[in-house]
């Protein structure tokens, strides 16, 4: 079970990036969903109703990656020292992540059923190497 926490937390660290990045990224450089809607010229093929609840819908995902970008990463590099407070972040992490789908979800399952299994539990009160 070892080796599937330390891949999760690998994995955690990495989408955390990936997400912080995309958000910032999108929101920094790019003015976020509407300024891509703009720099495309969408107006002119979709109803501005439509593009609202695109611009809406898809600003909400940046932000929930934004914000589950950070205690991925931190809990992730804790997951790699089996702390127990990263334990249970990254459930917390874990079950957010089920809304993102389809990869968030694929992860979050991953992540619940590496972390809630009987064999992961002995890790983090008595870490390998200790």
């Amino acid at each position: 079970m070892e080796m599937h926490v330390r891949n999760f937390a690998v994995l955690s660290i990495v989408l955390g990036v990936a997400g912080l990045l995309t958000g910032l990224i999108t929101f920094v450089f790019l003015g976020g969903v509407d300024g891509l809607i703009s720099a495309f010229d969408l107006e002119a093929y979709i109803d501005s109703s439509l593009l609202q609840l695109i611009s809406v819908a898809t600003n909400v995902m940046l932000i929930v990656w934004m914000v589950l970008g950070l205690p991925s990463i931190f809990a992730g590099l804790g997951l790699m020292r089996y702390s127990p407070w990263a334990r249970v972040v990254m459930l917390i992490v874990s079950a957010l992540n089920l809304i993102s789908i389809p990869v968030g979800t694929v992860v979050g399952l991953y992540g619940l059923w590496v972390l809630m299994s009987p064999e992961s539990e002995p890790l983090f009160t008595q870490p390998p190497g200790d």
